[in-house]
């Protein structure tokens, strides 16, 4: 069935907590998963928001931190 990962997604002063996570069969689908969720993100907000300072930290069921990756930088 997979282990649960959660994408939490911050700019240092915002912070989106996920707090359902995602089941991933496969520790190397979190990274591809992450920019996917950013860029969701991305698209959902207002066109004017600077993502520069963006980042999606995925942590593993256990707490763990298993990724930390910059938000896309071309999200068009």
């Amino acid at each position: 069935m997979g282990r649960r990962y959660f994408y939490h997604m911050t700019d240092g002063m915002a912070l989106i907590v996920d707090r359902q996570g995602r089941r991933s069969r496969s520790r190397k689908q979190v990274e591809p998963e992450a920019l996917c969720y950013a860029r969701q993100f991305m698209q959902e907000a207002p066109p004017q928001v600077d993502w520069s300072e963006w980042q999606v930290s995925v942590h593993d069921q256990d707490g763990y931190a298993v990724a930390h990756l910059p938000f896309p930088a071309n999200h068009a």
